[in-house]
């Protein structure tokens, strides 16, 4: 444990989940100052010189929509019929060496619909800021509107993992 955490909590409190809990919000900070990295750098990219300055809107309402739609698929999804299949390996291997429950509990601590929806907003809304002040293509703009829709999509996603399937942080 680092020293400096004495002043954050003292020893006597500190238990395994407390080092999940970092875990979670380091990661939590790595993907969000990337996603910032990314938005700032937006209007520079190879793929705005490529991308077209107008796109469909299908485009933008797929990157609303299609989050709450796999969303609601992973949830009506029977759990006996991915419990023994090849992807349930990591889950199955972390409950192994840190103890029954232990995957389930840092999933929803990760609360990873948030954490992409976070993302999603900080790099679209990060790049529309940063394309407004340097002048850039349309293209830059489109882009950014759709890493916004993707922000809203998962938005979406959580609430109704949260309210309609009443599993928060499930996904």
């Amino acid at each position: 444990m680092p020293d400096y955490l004495h002043l954050v909590m003292p020893h006597s409190h500190r238990t395994p989940m407390d080092r999940q809990l970092m875990f979670v919000v380091a990661i939590w900070v790595v993907v969000l100052l990337d996603a910032l990295r990314q938005g700032i750098g937006l209007p520079a990219s190879e793929i705005v010189a490529r991308w077209p300055s107008t796109f469909p809107d299908d485009l933008l309402w797929f990157s609303i929509f299609s989050p709450p739609l796999l969303v609601a698929a992973n949830n009506l999804t029977p759990p006996n019929w991915v419990q023994g299949l090849w992807f349930s390996w990591p889950r199955r291997l972390v409950d192994h060496w840190l103890g029954s429950g232990a995957a389930r509990r840092f999933w929803q601590q990760l609360r990873p619909l948030a954490l992409m929806s976070a993302a999603a907003f900080v790099l679209g809304g990060g790049g529309f800021i940063a394309s407004d002040r340097a002048g850039a293509l349309p293209s830059a703009f489109a882009i950014s509107k759709i890493f916004i829709g993707f922000g809203v999509g998962f938005f979406l996603g959580m609430l109704l993992e949260k309210y309609v399937f009443k599993r928060a942080h499930a996904a």
